[in-house]
């Protein structure tokens, strides 16, 4: 065995072992946790504490106001073109979610690239609420792997938004990568749909489909859309992000590797710590989001798009995002669920996803004192 798989599979077994002992010694219990929010906040914020220590989290980025307004404006204008409002609950949401991912996670980035991601994002967590959370507009979203490869449109804004972004993938990424990531979107919408199946739901899950978990998880997660991917560095291709950033800073080629990645995921962490979806400021470890002087401005633009074309008036009056003479979509619920996933934080996120679904402010009392092995600046 190498030392490079054996140092790595020594710092797994570090990761992993205490986070493995909290859960088999808690195991049994593991179906009442959602009842027991207090007990659930101090089972879970040891662990996500520790997690986020040992992978030297050195918490959220500062970020510049030039990127913020550049980023802000093309995603803006961007979306207006889209066309799904932003003036709604789940929308704004969404928009939010997605220029911090952009931002956070892709700072070394063209600004396209980032508003790429982040308008994806914005696109994609509305599907996954409403399709997959609420069970609506399923009737259309059926159908829409079916109009893609027919070229035909899609029925309303958000689907043919989503449409135009898959074909865009080329005109950014490595025709490879590109490829990943299409048909990992594709899966992942699927997979909204399979939870609606009642065949899927009414499947029993049993030993013998010891595999299912990670089929179903490769399916639904979405991994490979923002993989990092260097496989041009197997075959000699030197015209790639990494070896044209190397040339353009005079840095070595895996000095740039190493800051892309670090870069990488810590805005991920970061994505996760500022952002009240995760409720992780009821474990201690929650962050002020790096975007928060900004918000003003994003509410500027919101406002000036909802005047705009009588969005506010539309949605305001049917409460439905319109297109084409049909109302498609209703965006009345106000859950917002995860799509963006780091294989990295995946035992981090099972207690954060466990945790997303409990609210600690309605439970009795004050929310309990929690262990803080982490002090984030």
């Amino acid at each position: 065995m190498s030392c490079t798989k054996a140092g790595a599979r020594a710092m797994w077994r570090q990761l992993s072992s205490p986070l493995n002992r909290v859960f088999q010694k808690h195991v049994r219990q593991e179906d009442d946790l959602a009842d027991q929010p207090k007990r659930l906040a101090a089972l879970v914020a040891p662990i996500c504490s520790q997690m986020l220590e040992q992978l030297n989290y050195p918490g959220a980025p500062q970020l510049e106001g030039e990127a913020v307004e550049v980023l802000l404006a093309y995603m803006y204008n961007r979306a207006v073109k889209i066309g799904v409002p932003l003036d709604t609950h789940i929308s704004a949401k969404g928009f939010r979610l997605g220029y911090a991912e952009g931002l956070l996670a892709h700072p070394r980035h063209p600004v396209e690239v980032q508003g790429y991601v982040g308008l994806f994002t914005w696109l994609v967590v509305q599907y996954d609420d409403i399709v997959g959370q609420n069970n609506q507009m399923v009737e259309e979203a059926l159908l829409f792997h079916e109009r893609l490869f027919r070229g035909e449109p899609q029925p309303n804004y958000l689907l043919e938004g989503i449409a135009g972004l898959l074909r865009e993938a080329r005109d950014h990424f490595d025709t490879v990568l590109a490829n990943m990531l299409q048909i990992s979107v594709l899966k992942f919408l699927t997979s909204n749909l399979l939870e609606r199946h009642s065949g899927f739901q009414h499947m029993s899950v049993t030993p013998a489909g010891q595999k299912f978990p990670d089929f179903y998880r490769d399916m639904s997660g979405m991994d490979q859309a923002y993989a990092v991917f260097y496989k041009e560095e197997l075959s000699g291709d030197t015209r790639n992000y990494v070896h044209n950033r190397a040339t353009c800073t005079g840095k070595p080629v895996m000095t740039v590797v190493a800051e892309s990645w670090n870069d990488s995921v810590r805005g991920y962490m970061a994505m996760h710590t500022t952002n009240p979806r995760y409720k992780l400021t009821d474990l201690g470890i929650g962050e002020e989001h790096p975007l928060a002087p900004f918000e003003h401005r994003i509410g500027q633009l919101f406002e000036q798009m909802s005047r705009k074309a009588g969005f506010g008036q539309s949605i305001r009056d049917n409460k439905f995002y319109k297109a084409r003479g049909k109302s498609c979509l209703s965006f009345e619920s106000t859950s917002f669920s995860t799509v963006w996933r780091l294989q990295l934080c995946e035992m981090l996120r099972h207690g954060i996803d466990i945790l997303s679904r409990v609210d600690l402010a309605a439970s009795p009392g004050a929310p309990p004192e929690l262990p803080r092995r982490l002090t984030l600046p």
